[in-house]
């Protein structure tokens, strides 16, 4: 196959419109022509970050935070299919969404990761490699990609990350912090590109002005993280006295080291939706052990089990939970899922209590930080509305954005709480009876 120039083929008059579109994005322009070795991409929403990291060629390695996000919506899968398809049928020869990579008609392969497991990654050598949502990937993802670089040829050996900031992080302290002190031979190493959500002229301005009114007007820290792409350090955080350090692991516990596992369900559909996965200890220690975290899904009846009680069998399969308790605003999901066979009660939705319950939950809390980054993410920017003096409103409701996965422990929590103690047999679990959830008769 020959991969001509679309623009020239006047019956492409629409493609054309889409390239031309790329082409007057100033961001995306400069980071295509930036010759820096290591490349980071921090845009707003929308700004078009993913769509310009997937014109590569050559062995590559990209990697998501989680396996989902690898192919939801805007994920790496889709955008680099869909950008081989603006260039015509036969860019992609084959592909293998089961083994998890896509090979071109050259003979160039696409390997697709999961960060969550940095492990994971080591096996594999490639030319380039992208890190897509860079700040909810640990920095150990960062570090293992650019050591695969290595694919023997005439390779440049390059590799980008793109990401919406999440705090001054890693990823903030690798390509930002410091930078007007840096040397030049280190800015010409570390290429940094940022644009808002503004600056991408595929957005309509009446989109821009919902995605404004979403996250609280310009006079919000969300605003400027989310749009503006700031990194933002957020005051008054609900859940301060909490040690990431030391409470995060790495290494996923086995399902028998826990007397019971529940689930928190924050119904998500044009928002995000979310998921949290708690188990708890014979001595009472508490353990996020997993999270699912999407937009776009709906609550029940895909026929391909595309849709949120799909999302939960798989988890219920796998740590064998006991019983879920989802956001008590929308009883006809819970009704379907009942319907379904699912354990599923309306949460404890009473907010200040709840997050007094989590407040104290945290001091014997445990993390499974590969398995969970939008908790972790969430947790560091879930903070206190303010007066008008910029004090902290502790007995007000906190800021209400990006707190899916908040609520969805928080449901959790108050969940466990109000049950009780009762031990599962490890036992029972090994022959893989009792895993979908009615059959612990919860």
């Amino acid at each position: 196959m020959r991969v001509g120039d679309p623009l020239e083929d006047p019956a492409c008059a629409e493609l054309a419109a889409v390239v031309a579109r790329f082409a007057a994005h100033r961001g995306q322009s400069a980071f295509l022509q930036d010759p820096a070795r290591y490349r980071a991409i921090v845009a707003g929403i929308g700004g078009g970050k993913s769509e310009v990291a997937a014109y590569a060629g050559g062995e590559a390695l990209v990697a998501a935070p989680s396996y989902r996000m690898i192919y939801r919506s805007g994920g790496p899968w889709p955008v680099i299919r869909r950008v081989a398809g603006y260039w015509g049928e036969g860019l992609i020869a084959t592909e293998s969404r089961g083994n998890g990579w896509l090979q071109l008609f050259n003979g160039s392969r696409i390997w697709f990761a999961y960060a969550a497991e940095p492990d994971s990654l080591r096996a594999a050598e490639a030319a380039w490699a992208w890190l897509d949502e860079a700040s909810l990937c640990p920095r150990e993802a960062w570090t293992i990609l650019l050591g695969r670089l290595r694919q023997q040829g005439p390779w440049p050996h390059r590799a980008w990350l793109t990401t919406t900031p999440r705090g001054e992080d890693w990823v903030w302290e690798t390509f930002v912090r410091g930078r007007a002190g840096w040397s030049e031979e280190r800015k010409r190493r570390y290429g940094y590109h940022h644009w808002t959500s503004y600056d991408n002229p595929g957005l309509r301005e009446d989109d821009l002005e919902a995605l404004a009114e979403a996250y609280g007007g310009e006079d919000s820290p969300w605003f400027r993280q989310e749009i503006l792409a700031d990194f933002v350090s957020f005051a008054g955080l609900v859940y301060a006295d909490w040690d990431e350090a030391e409470r995060v692991v790495t290494q996923v516990p086995q399902r028998s080291t826990f007397r019971r596992v529940v689930a928190g369900v924050d119904w998500g559909v044009a928002a995000p939706g979310c998921i949290i996965v708690l188990g708890e200890t014979p001595a009472g220690a508490l353990w996020v052990l997993d999270e699912c975290y999407e937009t776009g899904v709906i609550t029940h009846g895909s026929p391909t089990s595309d849709d949120w009680l799909g999302r939960y069998l798989e988890l219920a399969r796998e740590w064998g939970i006991e019983v879920a308790f989802a956001d008590p605003a929308d009883k006809n999901a819970i009704t379907a899922w009942q319907r379904a066979g699912v354990n599923v009660q309306p949460a404890n939705n009473a907010r200040l209590p709840g997050i007094r319950e989590c407040q104290s939950a945290l001091t014997r809390t445990w993390v499974v930080g590969p398995r969970c980054p939008n908790w972790l993410a969430e947790r560091r920017q879930y903070h206190w509305r303010t007066d008008p003096k910029g004090q902290p409103l502790t007995d007000a409701d906190p800021v209400k954005t990006n707190d899916h996965a908040m609520d969805a422990w928080r449901y959790a929590v108050m969940g466990m709480r109000e049950l009780g103690p009762r031990h599962i047999s490890a036992a029972r679990i090994r022959k893989g009876r009792g895993l979908i959830p009615r059959q612990y008769g919860g």
